[in-house]
């Protein structure tokens, strides 16, 4: 346990460190081709900007945000100032391109763009659940960790590689509010959960404490709800918020508890998945349509009409 804690917060703290290096690196680039007079170094600061807004826009990478703003804003009106600058300038692509100084950060962006358009597409080939209500009644979440094996923490995980990790952003596009860390700082927290499907409740967990990191309890507080083709399991709920106890029968749109921190979560979040016989589904709702990769943002309209799922 001691070993695992310890992996735990070095990661963290490499996260941090990434992030920051990240942001370093954006504004450095943001100085450097504002101030460029000629084209290659121009060019290849704005090809890096646009590296690092795909990046973060898709994957969340280094870091979602540098408070109190979302990075991928920042670095895309970097990138547009950047690329003002040399139009305004009278600086020549095909110059930066034969001095051979941007090439390198031409392949990167490129590449960078290709993987954030095919991120959804590089799982494996998955079935699908029945079509599911959407867990959610209101607000602006975030698929944090989603379809695909590209920057996706599930996927070493061969059971949880179709789940979802969900946080709720504020009008700020960010999932806290300010620098805090106290679970109540983050508009997910306490946000109502429904039954995504009618069933009955096959395991329900309550009572684990949120905010501690426990890494026995993964899953932390959690609900598995068994619809006749599939099982489907929210995680993380908020401690003393679960409604509904093993053996009962709910049905789509009831009320099962509230998004929590509990278990190994570095954040309030839900996490969900579905599974049958031992297998992976790829998740789909009736009041949500596309693929729902990493970086995508689900907006729920607070009185939308909740439809009932068909089976599977």
């Amino acid at each position: 346990m001691a070993s695992l804690l310890w992996r735990w917060r070095m990661s963290r703290w490499w996260q941090w460190g990434w992030s920051a290096a990240g942001c370093i690196i954006v504004a450095l680039n943001v100085v450097r081709g504002m101030t460029a007079t000629q084209a290659g170094p121009w060019l290849d600061s704005l090809l890096i900007l646009v590296f690092f807004t795909v990046m973060s826009w898709r994957f969340l990478a280094p870091s979602m945000v540098i408070a109190p703003v979302p990075l991928a804003p920042l670095t895309f009106l970097g990138a547009v100032g950047v690329a003002g600058h040399g139009l305004w300038s009278g600086l020549s692509l095909s110059e930066a391109f034969s001095s051979g100084q941007a090439w390198s950060a031409a392949v990167t962006a490129t590449l960078a763009i290709v993987a954030a358009i095919a991120a959804p597409f590089t799982g494996v080939p998955t079935p699908m659940t029945g079509t599911l209500v959407f867990p959610v009644r209101e607000g602006r979440w975030l698929v944090a960790a989603g379809q695909g094996r590209i920057f996706n923490h599930h996927w070493g995980a061969p059971d949880q590689r179709e789940a979802l990790d969900l946080v709720r952003l504020r009008w700020t596009g960010r999932s806290r509010r300010g620098l805090g860390r106290q679970p109540q700082d983050f508009p997910a927290f306490g946000t109502e959960l429904v039954a995504p499907c009618t069933g009955i409740v096959v395991h329900a967990q309550d009572g684990l404490a949120d905010g501690v990191l426990d890494l026995t309890n993964v899953a932390g507080n959690h609900v598995i709800i068994d619809n006749g083709h599939e099982l489907i399991e929210l995680d993380h709920l908020r401690q003393s918020t679960v409604v509904v106890r093993t053996g009962d029968r709910v049905s789509a749109g009831d009320r099962i508890g509230e998004v929590g921190n509990s278990g190994n979560s570095a954040e309030p979040h839900l996490h969900i998945q579905a599974s049958r016989n031992g297998q992976p589904l790829r998740l789909r709702f009736t009041d949500v349509t596309g693929r729902l990769g990493q970086g995508r943002i689900i907006v729920i309209s607070r009185h939308r009409r909740q439809r009932t799922p068909r089976a599977g």
